[in-house]
């Protein structure tokens, strides 16, 4: 594993020739650095906190950031998970990737969907996720009911950051134990403060 994760960042460097003048110059910034590549989000995908939904839409976007937000476009399919975890091959590499929602990444979406997908083009991912409350408790246990024990060991931050570092992802932030809801927007209000960006997209609060 170790192997192919350093193949995977080798392949990385390799294609730095291939990025602008003004992108190589920030490849060693840090995560939420001035890359002015798109970011995808995907946000409550099943409508199950209003306060995440109101604390992103409140944030007034200044890049080029593409959003699914659940209450508004309906519960992510299978393709829109893999279109904002992979990124735009027509983009110049640099897109990043935020998850802001209850309950872990990979309940939402199943690893079968990601297993096998090129994630190169994404320098950097946040995940803010881990937060439960009633409606989603209840979701989850539903979709549990019908899923083995492997597969709910795939949900755990280890294994969900190890999955996105085989695909090619460079730089991962996520929760590693159960979070709040306030916890998470507190970190996204943080990312954003004095008009900061998240890995090259911009907005202020």
């Amino acid at each position: 594993v170790s192997v192919h994760m350093f193949g995977h960042r080798l392949a990385a460097t390799s294609n730095f020739g291939e990025l602008t003048k003004a992108d190589a110059e920030t490849v060693q910034e840090p995560v939420w650095s001035k890359r002015t590549g798109t970011a995808g989000a995907i946000v409550d995908p099943r409508a199950e906190a209003s306060s995440i939904v109101s604390a992103f839409q409140s944030a007034s976007n200044k890049g080029q950031c593409i959003a699914h937000v659940g209450p508004t476009n309906g519960i992510p399919s299978e393709s829109t998970w893999q279109e904002m975890l992979r990124g735009n091959a027509g983009q110049a590499a640099g897109q990043s990737f935020m998850y802001l929602g209850l309950a872990p990444l990979l309940s939402h979406a199943a690893p079968a969907t990601l297993t096998g997908l090129n994630m190169e083009r994404t320098w950097h991912a946040t995940l803010l996720d881990r937060a439960m409350n009633d409606d989603a408790l209840r979701n989850k246990c539903k979709r549990d009911a019908h899923l083995s024990g492997a597969d709910l060991e795939l949900e755990s931050m280890w294994e969900t950051v190890g999955l996105l570092s085989l695909a090619g992802i460079n730089s991962i932030v996520a929760n590693q134990w159960p979070a709040s809801i306030h916890g998470n927007l507190a970190l996204f209000a943080e990312a954003l403060a004095g008009g900061g960006g998240l890995g090259g997209c911009k907005w202020s609060s």
